[in-house]
């Protein structure tokens, strides 16, 4: 997508933000409640944020980010930035796969029910634009810039590695909450 002549970063993902967003809303409403009736609580307060942090990790963080020269795939314990010119193909199904020549990546922040599969089976691949779904279009726009990356690529040029990177904070805090959590319930 481009915007002013500046290429922007696209954002997929499935239906869990809206309760995961209702989750962090709930979480932030015991906190506030329970401090106001009962006190500080070391233990709610523990066992409130460790569910927050699992929340948000689970179902707000999966996520899949079209580059300008990558395709990022965030899931809930890291993310993998994949160049262009590494995916072989992209299958958008219940669960999101990017095959590269070295192995196979799968993401679940972003994918399609059985029958949303079905229904774009069975729809002609030049149908206009309104008929085909979200993960259809999205899965047919990756295999594009893989396909235009590897033909535009400069010959015998090195290809950028795909990278890993772990969800430090979420996997930090969830750790530090749940000994928080154990040692609240064991000191109580």
């Amino acid at each position: 997508m481009r915007n002013e002549g500046v290429e922007k970063s696209e954002l997929f993902r499935s239906g869990g933000i809206v309760v995961g967003a209702i989750g962090l809303v709930a979480a932030a409403v015991v906190l506030v409640y329970s401090t106001a009736v009962v006190g500080f609580d070391p233990l709610t307060w523990s066992a409130t944020l460790l569910l927050a942090v699992i929340v948000w990790s689970v179902l707000i963080r999966p996520a899949v980010v079209l580059h300008v020269e990558e395709l990022e795939v965030r899931n809930v314990s890291h993310t993998l930035r994949i160049p262009y010119q590494r995916i072989r193909e992209v299958e958008i199904n219940q669960v999101t796969r990017v095959h590269t020549p070295e192995r196979t990546y799968v993401a679940g922040g972003f994918g399609r029910s059985r029958g949303t599969i079905r229904k774009d089976a069975r729809v002609a691949p030049d149908a206009k634009l309104g008929q085909h779904s979200l993960g259809h279009l999205v899965e047919e726009r990756i295999n594009r810039r893989a396909t235009e990356a590897k033909r535009t690529a400069v010959e015998g040029a090195e290809v950028a590695p795909v990278r890993r990177t772990w969800a430090a904070a979420e996997l930090g805090a969830g750790a530090v909450l749940v000994v928080a959590t154990l040692l609240a319930s064991v000191l109580r």
